[in-house]
């Protein structure tokens, strides 16, 4: 930490209180922070390194017990006498971790633009971080199925030492289609065969559109299909349910049931010990409701996720050995980068890391303690694939490995099996939206 006991003066503090001095930013107390005066809502802060540092991380924390409050935020660098912009942010919480690029720099200037009251700022910390970097190849990709008109939202298993992939059918991406849901089963991952197909028929004009499915194996050793369904009259969305169905077996496949999540949509269940857990997201309300269940039928919601304001969508969680669950997160606001986050039992308390780059679609894997390989649809060159990278708990990605993909494509399903990723996706890029399966080998970082 670079900022370890620096000098750090501030453009306002609280009554010019020692109690509220700026340097409390900077002592590693939890218990102590620097504030202003009421009515005051922006300030700030400069820390000074005492000679040129490159750094390239910035932490910041508020002071939780008495509220979240700011807002808004920049950060700044001081380069031979201007203030040079290298990152800004929204809400800050219990812990927010900027990364920018690497920077030669003697001061860091954090400033407050807004905040709901006067700021309250317990830590910040400052690093550098060299650039790491792991290695992803391709081994091979294939198509694997193209038989229904438009087919996309794909998902990856292996079950009893066989891969089953589902997807979604119908005629377009979205807007009042009736989609459906398939499931494939193959033992090598070069044929496949149907062995399920979902569908709701419509009722009293309103249309079901099956999507997002996922699948996944339960506690009890069964495999449980799960999708949403938008509910259409004509091209206008009018409500949103979820089901699920399971199977002993891969072949004998239950009937869809609905859970009890609904106007919310549930995006991937996953399995921890004898509990499924999913983040379900509120499109009107841009909120993320982290949900459990014994059973993936009856959920209780756990908590919502105090998450920074930039409209947060579809979230891939995992677990590691130690309980600690970790989420990546889709935004579509602002810069619309995604976000992995991380929470320790019960989950409540959750801090953000910025990964600097949008991932649609998105799914990952834990390789190794702080070490994740990624995938979704990202922008190269301003044009849309499927890409798969790997970060570490930085927020420090490699080099994007970009999939044969293009136009409509992502959502891809993961599964590692010893040092070779299989991954499922969908693509349009040889004209009509077909489900993909790449091999694909992994050194980690």
């Amino acid at each position: 930490n670079l900022a370890a006991g620096k000098k750090v003066t501030a453009t306002a503090w609280r009554g010019h209180n020692r109690r509220f001095k700026p340097g409390n930013v900077t002592d590693g107390a939890d218990s102590t922070y620097w504030c202003t005066d009421d009515g005051i809502t922006t300030a700030s802060l400069t820390i000074d390194l005492g000679r040129p540092t490159f750094v390239n991380r910035f932490l910041v924390q508020e002071y939780i017990p008495l509220g979240q409050r700011i807002e808004k935020f920049t950060v700044e660098a001081d380069n031979k006498g201007t203030w040079q912009k290298v990152s800004e942010g929204t809400t800050v919480g219990y812990k927010c971790i900027l990364r920018f690029p690497e920077t030669e720099t003697a001061k860091i200037r954090f400033t407050v633009t807004g905040s709901k009251a006067c700021p309250l700022v317990s830590n910040i910390e400052i690093y550098y971080i060299p650039e790491k970097t792991g290695s992803l190849s391709l081994i091979e990709v294939r198509k694997i199925w193209d038989r229904g008109d438009y087919n996309s939202f794909t998902d990856l298993a292996l079950f009893n030492n066989r891969w089953y992939c589902t997807f979604r059918e119908g005629k377009h991406h979205a807007g009042g289609d009736q989609g459906k849901v398939r499931v494939l089963e193959s033992r090598d991952g070069v044929r496949w065969q149907s062995v399920a197909f979902y569908e709701i028929p419509s009722k009293d004009s309103v249309v079901y559109d099956l999507r997002d499915p996922k699948i996944t194996v339960t506690a009890d050793g069964r495999l449980m299909l799960s999708a949403g369904a938008s509910l259409y009259t004509g091209t206008e969305r009018t409500g949103m349910i979820s089901k699920v169905a399971f199977s002993p077996d891969g072949k004998h496949w239950g009937v869809l049931q609905p859970t009890n999540i609904k106007n919310r949509w549930p995006w991937r269940p996953v399995w921890h010990n004898d509990t499924v857990w999913v983040v379900s997201y509120e499109a009107e309300t841009q909120r993320l409701f982290l949900e459990k269940s014994p059973d993936g039928i009856q959920y209780t919601t756990v908590t919502v996720l105090d998450y920074p304001d930039n409209f947060p969508n579809e979230t891939t969680l995992r677990f590691d050995n130690n309980n600690q669950l970790f989420a990546l997160i889709r935004t579509e606001k602002e810069n619309k980068q995604a976000f992995l986050a991380t929470a320790k039992p019960p989950y409540r308390e959750w801090s953000f890391t910025p990964l600097g780059q949008y991932i649609g679609g998105p799914n990952f894997l834990i390789l190794s303690p702080g070490n994740y390989i990624c995938s979704g649809r990202m922008y190269i060159e301003g044009e849309p694939k499927t890409c798969v990278v790997l970060v570490n708990s930085e927020g420090e990605m490699s080099e994007p490995l970009v999939l044969p993909s293009g136009g409509d494509t992502s959502y891809p399903g993961m599964v590692l099996k010893d040092d070779l990723l299989w991954l499922s996706y969908y693509s349009s890029h040889e004209g009509k939206a077909a489900v993909y399966l790449a091999k694909i080998k992994v050194k980690s970082l």
